[in-house]
């Protein structure tokens, strides 16, 4: 967003969705103005040469925050459930939605839960380009972390990396 990308945030980790809670939005979208801005954003979308649906993109305008940073936006869920990614988004079109907004931003991230405590973010591969983990420094790497690594070692061109967080200032010069 730094350099003037738009980015969008989806929080489809729906077991545990602290980043729907933590991340600070902005104003939702209400006013016939801020509705046309984010209209705009989807009114190229095409998928197979045709239009993506209306309802689709209505949805859409019901899932897009602003956050207070600029050109980052966030789609937010309640969580608490226990219903899997695909169990959620039976019977919507979700591909279709992640093609809209794929022709309107420059990255989409799709936070997902855990691979070693759920098997819900396997089911959003078949969705994104790129499969980034996130690592803690404050943990040690254990079986089932060695078979997760091994599943995303599976993903191959898929794969685009991992992030280690955690990592204790004293510990920055190695």
């Amino acid at each position: 967003s730094l350099i003037n990308k738009r980015v969008l945030i989806v929080d489809t980790n729906f077991r545990n969705n602290v980043l729907s809670q933590v991340l600070p939005k902005g104003s939702k979208v209400k006013s016939i103005e801020d509705r046309q801005l984010v209209a705009g954003l989807l009114t190229s979308s095409k998928q197979g040469g045709a239009d993506v649906e209306t309802e689709d993109k209505e949805m859409a305008y019901e899932l897009i925050t602003p956050t207070i940073y600029k050109n980052v936006f966030v789609v937010t869920n309640a969580g608490g459930g226990i219903a899997s990614p695909a169990e959620i988004l039976s019977g919507r079109n979700f591909k279709n939605l992640i093609e809209g907004f794929k022709a309107n931003f420059d990255y989409i991230i799709l936070e997902g839960g855990a691979l070693n405590d759920y098997a819900d973010t396997k089911e959003l591969v078949q969705y994104v380009d790129k499969v980034i983990t996130i690592f803690s420094a404050q943990s040690s790497i254990s079986q089932q972390d060695r078979e997760s690594i091994q599943y995303i070692k599976a993903l191959g061109n898929k794969f685009g990396g991992c992030v280690l967080n955690r990592i204790d200032p004293k510990d920055y010069k190695l």
